[in-house]
């Protein structure tokens, strides 16, 4: 309905205007404007018309239409002939008709239009009733336009409304996709969620075998060290054992000194090199991740050999224990 008084209303004013220009704005620029707004106007024209007209360029042509103004008379004539400077006119308008002979003269002008009606708008403002008409006019379009406004309102009211209920049409629509698409994720994600957890039993299985792993290695380390240590303790004793006897021999050997000097030397000297062989090893053992004891590194054939060779025949001493074959000098000492 608001469109149709908007439509209303605009045509309304459209139409003020161009009456209102057709009015005012031609006799500024030079055309005749004949407004029949009068009943004792003499004129062939009906009433209310609007006749506009300029002026000949020379003669007229048959069959066109001219104004002759004839006094405060304002006739439109139809030509018929044209002779010379005298033309027939035929009285079209009028209900009696009738032709007469005219010479073209500058009070004749050529019609351009005639427009009926329009002059009932200047018979109106020159009246009191019909300056109340206009301004009626004016306050009914007024009043259309507000209604029109009004109206428009209350549409884009409804309009709002059927939006908003289209709106939460589609956000229902689409909270139910996204449902949806949150039950198939869901089964994706259990899927997901399953295969993770047979992927962590695995790891915790392959973790729990690698720590039993290293349990049983850190098992058979701690039993080797234990060994060691035990090894370790015994050889240690057999050393305090040793270096008790050579501490005891070297004092003999002191003691007899004065006695044989070159044999105690010789004995002192083979005592010192088995001492620090002795020494020796027991360094390379301590340094080695992998302690490995063999006192001595000779064999006993060997020991034996040597000290025929030097011309002792030294007492063979061998430790059930450690399995250490010693050479004992304190006899010869």
């Amino acid at each position: 309905m608001s469109k149709f008084l908007k439509v209303l209303v605009n045509s309304i004013l459209i139409l003020a205007i161009i009456v209102a220009g057709g009015l005012l704005i031609p006799p500024f620029a030079g055309v005749t404007t004949v407004i029949v707004d009068d009943e004792g106007m003499d004129t062939n024209l009906s009433m209310g018309s609007v006749t506009y007209a300029v002026a000949l360029k020379g003669n007229p042509g048959e069959g066109s239409k001219v104004l002759l103004s004839e006094g405060e008379g304002q006739y439109v004539y139809k030509v018929q002939s044209v002779d010379g400077n005298n033309c027939i006119l035929e009285d079209e308008l009028s209900t009696d008709g009738g032709t007469i002979e005219h010479t073209v003269s500058t009070t004749m002008k050529k019609v351009i239009l005639t427009v009926p009606f329009v002059g009932y708008v200047s018979m109106a403002l020159r009246t009191t009733e019909g300056l109340i008409i206009v301004g009626l006019s004016v306050v009914f379009v007024i009043i259309l336009f507000v209604l029109a406004e009004i109206w428009k309102k209350d549409d884009e009211d409804d309009e709002d409304d059927e939006d908003n209920e289209d709106n939460e049409d589609d956000e229902d629509l689409e909270e139910e996709e996204d449902e949806e698409t949150e039950v198939q994720l869901s089964k994706r994600e259990q899927k997901k969620l399953k295969k993770a957890q047979a992927k962590r039993e695995k790891a915790e299985a392959k973790a729990a075998k690698k720590a039993e792993k290293k349990e049983e290695k850190n098992g058979k380390e701690e039993s080797s060290e234990e060994n060691v240590e035990d090894t370790s303790e015994k050889t240690g004793n057999l050393f305090e054992e040793t270096e008790n006897i050579l501490a005891a021999d070297i004092a003999q050997m002191m003691n007899e000194q004065e006695e044989n000097p070159q044999e105690v030397q010789e004995t002192a000297k083979e005592e010192e090199m088995t001492v620090q062989m002795e020494e020796e090893k027991e360094e390379e053992a301590e340094t080695d991740g992998n302690i490995r004891f063999a006192i001595p590194s000779y064999t006993k054939d060997e020991l034996i050999n040597k000290a025929k060779e030097a011309g002792d025949e030294p007492e063979v001493v061998e430790d059930e224990i450690s399995g250490v074959t010693l050479l004992d000098y304190s006899d010869i000492l």
